[in-house]
């Protein structure tokens, strides 16, 4: 066990006295707060300092923040020239604490190697705009239509105006629960089958996945939403022939140059 802390100190400041310089990894939940680190960063999010060989270490500023059941991984962008406060960008990062902490390590090696940069400024509907002519010769003429008209009718009127960095889990979940309630766009309306819903979501997944290895995302959002699940009455039901139609099967293809092989299937105990 550690050494109690005086009475009528803080833990946390004791802790936050010995904690090593460099990325500060706060374990908190989510608040309006201006935080610690931010007050420590430069203009820019980013401590820089100058060791005796010379070469310039740089340290990003973030932490780790919780909301509900989500964690997410905050860095510190520095100032907003326009409202004159810190800037913050929030990255959701899952359910599990684990998998923020390795996002917060990929952050600060993008930031280190110098591969991170400042996330393009459009909307969701901007992006797939501009991706789906990508998918056109890559994908056969049905299932592009496909992609075309779930993009349209199922996405863009929805979430389409959100932008592309603010995109969480959750409005994808929001997404597909509306969807099944009122995704029908014809002039009946009404719900839509779990497994359209699916396919609206196998979309979104592809196109943020694009977006992830092309650098303009930190993380697929898509990966982390909860899709509807096919009901057993949507999945289709295997048909086992009772003994007389197999029977009468085995009669009918006879004459097939396959005959034997059928019937050897159908009479398993024979391949002993």
């Amino acid at each position: 066990m550690g050494r109690p802390s005086p009475p009528g100190r803080d833990p946390r400041v004791h802790r936050r006295a010995h904690r090593r310089r460099g990325l500060h990894v706060h374990r908190r939940e989510a608040t309006h707060r201006r935080t610690r680190t931010a007050r420590r960063g430069g203009r820019d999010g980013i401590r820089r300092h100058r060791e005796a060989s010379g070469v310039r270490r740089v340290e990003v500023q973030g932490h780790i923040a919780k909301k509900g059941n989500r964690y997410y991984v905050v860095i510190y962008e520095g100032i907003d020239p326009a409202t004159g406060k810190g800037r913050h960008r929030w990255h959701a990062a899952g359910s599990t604490r684990k998998g923020a902490e390795r996002l917060l390590a990929e952050l600060v090696k993008r930031h280190h190697d110098g591969e991170y940069r400042p996330p393009e400024k459009i909307t969701l509907g901007e992006y797939l705009e501009r991706w789906l002519p990508t998918q056109k010769a890559r994908l056969s003429a049905s299932t592009y239509s496909s992609y075309q008209r779930n993009v349209r009718l199922h996405v863009l009127p929805y979430i389409g105006s959100i932008p592309l960095q603010r995109l969480t889990p959750e409005d994808l979940d929001g997404l597909y629960a509306r969807l099944l309630v009122e995704g029908r766009r014809n002039k009946g309306g009404g719900e839509l089958s779990p497994k359209t819903v699916r396919l609206v979501h196998a979309v979104i997944h592809k196109a943020l996945a694009d977006a992830q290895r092309k650098g303009s995302v930190i993380r697929n959002v898509a990966g982390l939403a909860d899709p509807p699940k096919l009901s057993a009455r949507a999945r289709p039901k295997m048909k086992v022939w009772e003994a007389h139609e197999l029977r009468r099967f085995l009669e009918l293809v006879e004459d097939h140059p396959l005959y034997t092989a059928f019937y050897v299937k159908a009479n398993p105990g024979m391949r002993r």
